[in-house]
């Protein structure tokens, strides 16, 4: 049998052993002191534990970065991509920065840390942290990952709905102000147990009411937080170009489709000029497919892969009129595979928020929260699915299954359980899956309808799913599972106690606080972005792409807009360049002044040095004098800059 042994390195056995190496303890006094041994053991033992489980929650919980990067790479147009990913990367960054110098003291100074032996007096209430700045007298450096992971998913939230048209010095001060500071107040207030609304605070300041506001892996803290400052920043931002276009007096809303989706062939015969391989594999699939015999098409048999033999006659036959757009596979994989990966690391987002598995109590809350983590996302995704292809079916005639809609009633049903995923039956989480789908599919309407343009459904997937997990939190937690993490509360959700809404209130507060606090400061923050013009980006900028002016390049063909021709796409391309261009020039231009200037000066002191004292003087109390001097070192400076340097020549 293995040994356990101490961190150092000791046998237990052994460590315990030599603790009873005094003759002279009795009986009592040798059994107390192995029991003393064996706890100090388990304690170290559990402590490993539950910090490994915390690190493993938090890289899941970061890992969710990445879904998000994949979902925002197959929502926008090709011109934007490098974009949007350097956004994703800056957020973990600019997280980080602001979170770890004074966010983390701002949500959990001065109080005590979950798990923390007491030091602080529970009772007491306080509305923002005054030590621990840049992670000082703290050794929770476990705890403070996972609180930074869930900092920088709920300012990613923000990502996708401002693609395409924001600067990036915006962003960049946008992550880190949320993070910092309004982020960190809303944790403090509702997950901190000196919180003015912590459900963990025995004295706080709706305890008249009821418990405290239930949040347990921050459907409300993080999502909704995130979700209510993608809407101000898109209604401040406004939406991009096109996206809304007046027709008959009526406002419509033109479809954006994603980068591969946006690309666009005019005939086939020019296809291998600017798609790569697997496009054109993808265009003789779809020839092969309509056009040909699928035996001739397909020769397996022979060498195990596609025959093209007749293709080349059918393209001589296409018309050179003929679109096709042949990666809409390559974007809908993009979103699928981003929602898989958000999937898998919500499960860190839920069971991490036990924060310890060690025990009875939290291991059950844990394994309750993974399974109705599961049950809520698939009742999104299959409400959204089925209500949107029967709505299609009753306007078109024809049924139709949309794939977007059920990726996002997915994520809908992820946020909506967030809040009490570990409070509810399964059975409820389902329903609440299911509610969050419809609530998904009437939020983009009426985003469409307020014509406000969110590029990855951020606002309705976060936001509005997020305030129904957080009502859904006083509808369905279950009396006996709150009384595992708050002892002295004799009341569950509505439908438990009908006679007993004070949980629904307390979760109505925690809704109208956040809304308030983060409007308070989010709204004035953007207007002032958007009054300095550091919000969006140039019109002629957005036209050509962000990757263009930002980054340099894109990584494929050029798009200006989705209905735009080639010519039209050049045109743009080179007003772009020559304003560009322009602004070089008028840069050099600039310090070719500066560089005159100072030779101006130079000369004009050298000048001055040359003459008598005393006729200097003379010279200097007549103005018409000092004039003619300060004249001509102008002009000899010019002409010794021009001819030195080649103005008027072949400079460049």
């Amino acid at each position: 049998m293995t040994s356990l042994y101490f961190p150092g390195g000791t046998p237990v056995y052994a460590k315990c052993i030599s603790a009873l190496s005094s003759p002279n303890l009795t009986t009592d006094e040798r059994q107390d002191e192995i029991l003393q041994c064996l706890g100090s053991t388990l304690d170290e033992t559990m402590s490993g534990v539950n910090t490994f489980y915390l690190i493993y929650a938090a890289s899941l919980v970061f890992y969710m970065q990445a879904g998000f990067a994949m979902l925002c790479a197959g929502s926008v147009r090709l011109k934007n991509v490098q974009n949007t990913m350097m956004k994703n990367l800056l957020d973990a960054c600019g997280a980080s920065l602001g979170y770890y110098s004074v966010g983390f003291a701002f949500a959990w100074g001065s109080s005590n840390l979950p798990g923390q032996q007491s030091t602080v007096d529970s009772s007491s209430t306080s509305f923002i942290g005054t030590t621990n700045f840049f992670l000082t007298e703290t050794d929770e450096k476990a705890f403070f990952l996972f609180q930074y992971a869930f900092a920088a998913t709920s300012a990613t939230v923000v990502v996708g709905t401002l693609a395409e048209r924001c600067q990036m010095v915006a962003y960049l001060c946008y992550s880190v102000f949320l993070t910092s500071f309004v982020y960190p107040v809303v944790v403090r207030s509702i997950w901190n147990t000196e919180g003015f609304l912590s459900s963990h605070n025995d004295d706080n300041s709706i305890s008249d009411v009821g418990v405290g506001v239930i949040d347990f892996s921050g459907g409300l803290v993080v999502h909704v937080t995130g979700g209510l400052t993608a809407l101000i920043a898109a209604y401040i931002l406004g939406p991009r170009k096109g996206r809304f276009v007046e027709v008959d007096g009526k406002w419509k809303c033109r479809d954006f489709p994603g980068h591969s989706v946006a690309l666009k062939v005019s005939g086939l015969r020019n296809a291998a000029h600017f798609y790569q391989l697997e496009d054109i594999l993808l265009i003789f699939l779809v020839v092969a497919k309509q056009y040909l015999i699928v035996d001739e098409a397909f020769n397996c048999e022979k060498c195990g892969m596609i025959s093209f033999c007749n293709f080349s006659h059918f393209a001589n036959q296409t018309d050179q009129s003929v679109k096709y757009q042949p990666s809409h596979v390559q974007t809908t994989t993009l979103k699928v595979l981003g929602t898989l990966i958000l999937w898998f690391g919500w499960y860190g987002f839920s069971t991490g928020s036990t924060y310890f598995i060690t025990t009875t109590r939290k291991a059950f809350l844990a394994q309750n929260a993974a399974v109705n983590t599961t049950l809520a996302a698939a009742g999104g995704t299959m409400t959204s699915l089925l209500v949107n292809a029967w709505l299609v079916e009753r306007h078109t005639g024809e049924t139709e299954f949309n794939l977007s809609d059920a990726l996002f009633g997915c994520l809908s049903g992820l946020v909506s359980i967030t809040n009490g995923c570990a409070y509810v039956d399964s059975w409820a989480a389902f329903i609440i899956g299911m509610v969050s789908g419809i609530i998904y599919l009437g939020g983009t309407k009426l985003l469409v309808k307020a014509r406000i343009d969110d590029a990855v459904d951020a606002i309705p997937t976060h936001m509005f799913c997020g305030l129904w997990g957080t009502v859904a939190v006083g509808l369905f937690a279950v009396p006996d599972y709150l009384r595992m993490t708050h002892e002295d509360i004799e009341y569950g959700g509505w439908f438990y106690n009908v006679d007993n809404g004070r949980l629904l209130g307390c979760q109505m507060i925690g809704i109208l606080f956040v809304v308030g606090w983060v409007s308070a400061f989010m709204l004035p923050f953007f207007g002032l972005l958007h009054y300095l013009g550091w919000l969006r980006a140039d019109r002629l900028e957005e036209i050509v792409g962000l990757d263009i002016s930002y980054h340099g390049g894109i990584s494929g063909r050029t798009q200006s807009d989705d209905n735009d021709d080639d010519a039209s796409r050049q045109e743009h391309l080179d007003a772009y360049f020559e304003r560009k261009r322009l602004r070089r020039e008028s840069s050099r231009n600039n310090l070719r002044r500066r560089v005159i200037d100072r030779l101006t000066d130079s000369l004009h002191r050298q000048d001055v040095s040359m003459i008598p004292s005393e006729s200097n003087e003379n010279i200097n109390n007549t103005p018409a004098a000092s004039e003619e001097v300060g004249r001509d070192s102008v002009i000899s400076s010019e002409d010794t800059w021009q001819s030195n340097a080649g103005v008027g020549g072949n400079h460049p």
